[in-house]
């Protein structure tokens, strides 16, 4: 039996290695992330080899070094290339958005666990970065140079984080100042509570780069 225990053993630490889930995210690009109050999540993300399901949320309110920062590993989420994030008003819902795929997920903190979401759209928020507004009880999202469903169009989606609910809209045609929205890739955007409204940043199309402006 000694012998067998010995013979064993390095499939036991093999074992080990792979069902012991990361304490700290592993490094990836294009991560999802979100964040609410003094949580800052992030979520999926692509290494070298493959899409990550890493959900961990970084404790603001902790004094941690450098070295070590504050995670908390959350339960992995499904596995999404690209993923766009927002979190409710509420701080009761985590929901990733589709980049190249129509699947839409949801983790609700209260039960600690992913759920399926109502809505399968039927295109890709590729440049898409959403937002949630304040107090609403919304995200908005409004796609880049490819437009929601597939062309350059002046519509954004408002997404209910209370339904799962989503309907299509036209955006303003003109913004302060008489600048009109046009459409983006890469750009970021965040609510200012002070002034009502999402901020569009940077961004660039084909012919230079958009001004900033207000939603």
């Amino acid at each position: 039996m000694r012998g067998l225990n010995i013979l064993h053993l390095p499939t036991l630490l093999a074992l080990s290695v792979v069902t012991t889930a990361p304490t700290v995210p592993v490094p990836s690009s294009r991560a999802a992330y979100a964040r609410f109050k003094d949580k800052f999540y992030i979520f999926g993300g692509t290494t070298a080899s493959t899409e990550t399901r890493q959900f961990f949320a970084l404790d603001l309110s902790k004094s941690w070094e450098s070295e070590s920062p504050a995670w908390i590993n959350l339960p992995p989420g499904p596995q999404v290339s690209f993923p766009r994030a927002a979190i409710s008003p509420d701080g009761k819902a985590f929901v990733s958005f589709p980049s190249s795929n129509g699947e839409t997920h949801r983790f609700l903190f209260e039960r600690t666990a992913w759920v399926p979401s109502k809505l399968n759209y039927q295109h890709a928020f590729s440049s898409a970065y959403p937002v949630t507004l304040g107090a609403d009880g919304s995200a908005i999202l409004v796609e880049g140079l490819q437009g929601v469903e597939g062309v350059d169009e002046n519509v954004y989606i408002l997404y209910s984080f209370e339904t799962d609910r989503n309907v299509t809209l036209p955006l303003p045609t003109d913004g302060i100042e008489g600048i009109k929205y046009l459409p983006r890739e890469g750009y970021k955007a965040v609510w200012s509570e002070h002034l009502q409204s999402a901020i569009f940043h940077g961004g660039s199309r084909h012919f230079g780069s958009p001004k900033d402006l207000t939603f």
